[in-house]
């Protein structure tokens, strides 16, 4: 949750390391890929062998240069935000994360890693569905 005038990888640098570094490999067209064997670690530890290799192969290259653009808006300013604390995320360090949790309106902490939206796919959608409707998700929806 950058604010106005920050960049993703300024913030990132600005926490301690995480194991994302270690992992990444970046090539001269300006782009970065992590390391295929330590992806499926990094991101989702808490899924099984299998689930992680299938997102693994689901990454691409990502160009770093708007990564070093300073954000020109934070949409956080001026609408209802929630921002959810994974415990056990490896690629962004706690102390950033709370700072984002500072920022939003609302924050829940999960005992997740980095691909929260795949470890805890029935929380994710039911916390969506909540703030979609302002109602709980019940076994019976």
């Amino acid at each position: 949750m950058p604010d106005r005038g920050e960049t993703a990888l300024g913030l990132l640098a600005s926490a301690p390391a995480t194991d994302l570094g270690a992992s990444m490999i970046g090539d001269p067209a300006g782009t970065t890929t992590i390391d295929p064997k330590a992806a499926g670690r990094l991101f989702h530890a808490q899924l099984g062998e299998e689930e992680r290799a299938r997102h693994t192969t689901e990454l691409v290259p990502q160009r770093m240069a708007p990564g070093h653009q300073p954000t020109t808006s934070a949409a956080w300013h001026q609408r209802p935000s929630t921002y959810v604390i994974c415990t056990e995320d490896r690629v962004m360090h706690p102390d950033l994360q709370h700072r984002f949790a500072t920022r939003a309106t609302r924050a829940i902490t999960w005992h997740s890693d980095h691909g929260v939206f795949a470890s805890h796919e029935d929380e994710t959608i039911g916390l969506l569905h909540q703030l979609a409707t302002g109602s709980r998700l019940t076994p019976a929806d």
